[in-house]
């Protein structure tokens, strides 16, 4: 990855009571022949795009990203907070075309009903279909055989 940016909160980090020019000077010191733009903010400085981009680094991370939303909002919780962030989260996981790759539906896929076509004469199609078990007849039979004419719908059973 090519860093261009480099983000720091102020508040939120167990790091309130630092002197952040200090830290923003050490910063500047480190990456003074870098391209890269030190930025430290408060949690109410967070524009769009700095939320976009937090959201973004925290799921597609290498070493563990995509791990759904409530694991990215969790991580994310650690260090950033913002009104309707979980939403933010949803929203973005459920777009993220990985994620939507590789997730396994939490729900059976149910197959799709089949059309059939309808007899056009007796007894060119005929369902059948088996009851039971069922208590045991005087003569010992236990299921009952159906049979509906598809034509007609006239209906038959054997025991």
């Amino acid at each position: 990855y090519k860093v261009t940016q480099l983000a720091c909160p102020r508040l939120g980090c167990d790091l309130d009571g630092l002197k952040w020019e200090v830290v923003r000077n050490i910063l500047r010191y480190i990456f003074r022949d870098s391209p890269v733009y030190i930025q430290i903010y408060t949690r109410d400085e967070l524009t769009a795009d700095n939320k976009l981009q937090i959201i973004k680094e925290f799921h597609e991370n290498p070493l563990g990203g995509h791990q759904g939303i409530t694991r990215t909002y969790n991580k994310i919780l650690q260090q950033y907070q913002w009104q309707g962030m979980r939403a933010q989260i949803r929203k973005y996981i459920k777009k993220c075309p990985v994620c939507q790759i590789n997730k396994t539906p939490n729900r059976t896929i149910k197959e799709l009903m089949v059309i059939t076509t309808t007899a056009s004469k007796p007894f060119e199609k005929v369902f059948m279909d088996i009851v039971g078990p069922l208590n045991k007849s005087y003569h010992g039979n236990s299921y009952i055989l159906t049979l509906i004419d598809d034509f007609s719908s006239s209906h038959g059973r054997v025991p």
